[in-house]
C-alpha cells in the first residue's frame, strides 16, 4: 500500500482488504503485520479468519471447561514449525491435504485440498495431492513478478501420511525440490511422532515466541496475534486456550501421556504449555457424554415421527440423520420433506457464509448424488438480527 497518514491507516487497510478478499470483511477477523516499509509502501501481511469459525470453537470450549491460551491458524503453525525463509510445506492427512509456500520468510500461498469420497486409497490420495502441488507452484510462478519457486527450496513432507512410501514416492517424483527431513528445535523423546503434530509444534513455537524465548530464523511473519480483542486477556473474562488446527490438534488430546496434545506439545516446548488437569477433564467429558447422548435421543425419537408422517416406503431416516448430522454453529433446520429421489431442507442461518458453509459440509460427506440451493434470501424477524434463510435440495 501506498504511505498514507497513520489517522486513516486503519481504514486504508481494511478497504484495500475489503477489496481483495472474497467475503464480507464484516465476518472476518483480519489481523496483520508489517512487513517492509519503503520510500513510497508500506507492506502489510494480512490473515482473513471466519468469525463464526472462531467464535464457535471459542463458545464450545468455554462450555467444556476445557483451558487454552492460544488461537493459531495451520498454515502458520506449518511454517513456524518448519522454520525456514523458504519452503514448499505438505501437510497431508486421511481426510485432507494443506499446502503452504513460504518465501523470504513469509508465507506467500496456502491451499486446503478435501479428499471427496471414503473410496480413496492411500496411493489415490497422494496422485492427488502431487498433481495440485504442481498447480499451485505454477500459479504462484504466473503471478509473482520473481518467477517460479528455486529447484533448491526443499519439500517437508508433514502428516499422518508423510512417512507412507507411497506418498513420498508420487510426490516427489511429480517435482523436482528435495525433499527434506523436518527438524524441530524443541527437544523431544525419540519415539514421539512430530511429523503427526507439526502444525502444534507450530503453536508451542509461537507461545516461546510471546514468553520472550528467541528463535534462530522464523520469521515475525509467522507470529501474527490471532487473539481477536473480546477474548484477549484484560478485555474480558479470562481466555480459553484455543487452536484453529482442526483433527490434529483434538485428536492429540485422545492421545498418550504425551499423545494428550496440549500435554504431549508441553512436554516438548519445555517451558511455556501448561499441564491440563486431567481430572478435570475426564469430569467433563462424562457431563459432555450425557449431554450427547441425550441429543442423540432426541434425534432418533425425530426421525422416527418424521417416518411415521413419510410412510414406510421411503427409506428417509439415513438421508435424515445425513442432512441433520451436519447443521454446524449458526444454522437451524425448519422442515425437510421428501419427493421421490429429492429431498427438501428448509432452514435459516445467521451469515450466508454459515448457509453455504453448511451446504459444504453436506456435499463433502459424500452420501448424495447432488446438493443445490434453490434460494438464499435474507429475511427480518421483529426483535432479532435479519437471518439468511435458505432452501436446498439434495438428491439421493
Amino acid at each position: 500500500m501506498p504511505q498514507v497518514d497513520k489517522k486513516i491507516l486503519e481504514e486504508s487497510i481494511m478497504n484495500e482488504a475489503e477489496r481483495q478478499l472474497p467475503l464480507p470483511i464484516g465476518e472476518l477477523y483480519t489481523p496483520r503485520t508489517n512487513l517492509s516499509d519503503e520510500n513510497t509502501e508500506t507492506r502489510y501481511l494480512t490473515v482473513a479468519i471466519s468469525k463464526n469459525q472462531v467464535d464457535l470453537q471459542v463458545d464450545a470450549l468455554e462450555a467444556a471447561r476445557l483451558k487454552s491460551f492460544a488461537i493459531d491458524v495451520k498454515p502458520l503453525a506449518l511454517a513456524r514449525a518448519v522454520n525456514r525463509e523458504n519452503a514448499i510445506i505438505c501437510e497431508i492427512e486421511l481426510d485432507k491435504a494443506e499446502l503452504a509456500i513460504v518465501v523470504d520468510g513469509v508465507l506467500k500461498l496456502a491451499r486446503i485440498l478435501h479428499f471427496r469420497g471414503h473410496e480413496l486409497s492411500v496411493s489415490d490420495k497422494a496422485s492427488y495431492v502431487a498433481s495440485e502441488l504442481t498447480r499451485t507452484l505454477a500459479h504462484y510462478a504466473s503471478r509473482q513478478p520473481d518467477g517460479p519457486i528455486g529447484p533448491d527450496v526443499p519439500l517437508f513432507l508433514v502428516g499422518k501420511l508423510a512417512n507412507d512410501p507411497d506418498v513420498k514416492a508420487l510426490i516427489t517424483g511429480e517435482i523436482n525440490n528435495p525433499l527434506q527431513e523436518l527438524e524441530l528445535e524443541l527437544q523431544y523423546p525419540a519415539d514421539f511422532p512430530a511429523q503427526q503434530f507439526t502444525a502444534c509444534v507450530g503453536l508451542a513455537l509461537k507461545e516461546n515466541a510471546k514468553a520472550g524465548n528467541n528463535r534462530s530464523k522464523t520469521s515475525e511473519a509467522f507470529d501474527l496475534d490471532i487473539i481477536p480483542d473480546r477474548f484477549a486477556p484484560g478485555k474480558s473474562k479470562k481466555m480459553p486456550l484455543l487452536t484453529l488446527l482442526g483433527g490434529v490438534f483434538l485428536g492429540a488430546l485422545l492421545t498418550l501421556t504425551y499423545q494428550i496434545e496440549v500435554d504431549g506439545v508441553s512436554r516438548i516446548s519445555d517451558q511455556n504449555f501448561r499441564l491440563i488437569n486431567l481430572n478435570e477433564q475426564l469430569a467433563d467429558a462424562e457431563d459432555t457424554t450425557a449431554v450427547i447422548n441425550s441429543l442423540e435421543e432426541d434425534v432418533n425419537n425425530l426421525a422416527e415421527e418424521s417416518l411415521d408422517l413419510l410412510g414406510e416406503g421411503m427409506s428417509f431416516v439415513d438421508a435424515l440423520d445425513a442432512v441433520f448430522g451436519q447443521v454446524p454453529y449458526g444454522v437451524s433446520l425448519a422442515s425437510a420433506t421428501i419427493s421421490g429421489e429429492s429431498i427438501n431442507v428448509v432452514g435459516t442461518a445467521q451469515t450466508r457464509t454459515s448457509a453455504i458453509h453448511y451446504v459444504g459440509l453436506i456435499e463433502q460427506a459424500g452420501d448424495f448424488a447432488a446438493v443445490n440451493v434453490t434460494s438464499l434470501n435474507t429475511i427480518v424477524v421483529k426483535d432479532s438480527d435479519p437471518l439468511m434463510q435458505f432452501t436446498i435440495v439434495v438428491d439421493r
